[in-house]
């Protein structure tokens, strides 16, 4: 029997085989706890560059929004509110032209007193998929330096993951909207 196809985006918290004429898949320890803890969740910056700019975009899900910074102001941060304290074990950093070469990634209980997870000066833009990680908090915040100051810092995504699940978003609060009264037959 002859079999073909490929494996797509397993990545490498997985490992595939053919027994016996069946794809087995093997998950390993990493696949089950590297939960997307950030995805939605809210955010804010030290500064924003524009409307259409804000630190929301970081974490949105979507590969064609951004968030940007103010000009001129260093450093600067974005802050994600994981909505309970969660273990960290990796953070993806996805940034446009106007990157951080040192960054520090910190978590908080109660977003005053920050712990490092990672401290460094040799970012190089493009996407940083910072590993081993070790740490809990409730928020977590990059805390960087613009390479170039004047232009400020762009970021399409900021993702945090865990082990475990995500927080759930809780929905929105505010008034029920009411549908039209009907008109009475006269």
């Amino acid at each position: 029997m002859n079999i073909s196809g490929r494996l797509v985006a397993l990545g490498s918290a997985a490992a595939a085989t053919i027994v016996g004429g069946s794809l087995a898949v093997v998950y390993t320890a990493d696949a089950a706890t590297d939960t997307l803890l950030s995805a939605g969740r809210p955010a804010v910056a030290s500064t924003v560059g524009g409307d259409r700019t804000p630190a929301g975009n970081a974490v949105d899900g979507r590969p064609g929004t951004r968030w940007v910074s103010g000009p001129g102001v260093a450093p600067q941060w974005l802050r994600v509110d994981l909505g309970a304290p969660v273990q960290v074990t990796r953070v993806r950093l996805s940034w446009d032209r106007s990157f951080a070469r040192a960054y520090q990634l910190q978590v908080s209980t109660d977003a005053a007193a920050w712990t490092d997870l990672l401290v460094t000066s040799t970012g190089d833009g493009g996407t940083d998929n910072v590993t081993g990680l070790s740490g809990r908090g409730r928020y977590l915040r990059l805390y960087a330096t613009p390479t170039r100051a004047a232009r400020g810092l762009a970021l399409w995504e900021l993702q945090v993951f865990g082990p475990g699940t995500a927080a759930r978003i809780p929905p929105a609060v505010g008034p029920v909207p009411q549908p039209p009264a009907a008109a009475s037959p006269s």
